[in-house]
């Protein structure tokens, strides 16, 4: 369903752009998901090289080194637009980063969450309903990476799996998954040891089908699902 409140977007503290939220923009793209209950102000002025964003007065945590991607989605999936600001914050950027503002019903505003915001290379599955955060390189020579997912049962933040790849004390590599017991507690399920080949772990790393990378406009990502969708 398509939204017709407007989206201020301010840059370098001067108003450049009036959209509304069924419409394309440079700066700010089509709404992914849910429904925009509230009209945002959104910030984004540069600070020593880097630039900031706020939302409705509220300043996010991080400070990106390039003009960041605005995405408009249902990020925990209770059928109200929510807004995420991803980039990269520092000049390798292993991991890009996510400041999130979740619309709050109850404050009829936007609320930055610091919980999300943490999350390293945020993406978010709208079909699936699940977010998936982790660093494809955490060391040892690039065999040492983590992934987790994560959703929201009746509003409640809940991790659902993990997988892992890690370096014991003695070199060696261990891969691990781990998966929710039913108890809202993960549980080891799988457990290999030794050096993958390349197809191995090109399957480790891979990023299941369905979720879309925050950093990176939607429409680049996948141009024939550009359009406003309700997944309630």
């Amino acid at each position: 369903m398509k939204s017709t409140l407007p989206i201020v977007l301010l840059m370098n503290f001067a108003l450049i752009d009036h959209v509304h939220a069924s419409e394309q923009a440079t700066s700010i793209p089509l709404a992914i998901s849910g429904k925009l209950l509230s009209s945002p102000e959104i910030s984004v002025s540069p600070k020593r090289e880097t630039y900031g964003v706020t939302v409705d007065h509220q300043k996010g945590i991080w400070s990106f080194i390039d003009s960041p991607n605005i995405t408009l989605i249902d990020i925990n999936f209770d059928g109200a637009t929510d807004i995420a600001v991803s980039g990269c914050t520092s000049g390798q950027c292993r991991a890009s980063s996510t400041d999130v503002w979740l619309y709050s019903p109850v404050r009829r505003a936007y609320v930055h969450n610091r919980t999300l915001s943490k999350l390293p290379n945020l993406m978010i599955s709208p079909e699936t309903k699940q977010l998936r955060s982790g660093v494809p390189n955490a060391g040892c020579a690039g065999q040492s990476f983590f992934f987790n997912t994560f959703t929201f049962i009746k509003g409640r933040f809940t991790q659902l799996s993990r997988q892992e790849q890690i370096c014991d004390i003695s070199g060696e590599i261990v891969y691990q998954e781990f998966n929710d017991d039913g108890t809202g507690h993960l549980a080891l399920t799988k457990e290999t040891k030794g050096m993958p080949n390349a197809d191995t772990y090109h399957l480790r790393q891979s990023t299941p089908s369905g979720f879309y990378d925050l950093s990176i406009p939607f429409n680049i990502q996948n141009k024939s699902r550009a359009v406003i969708k309700d997944y309630r």
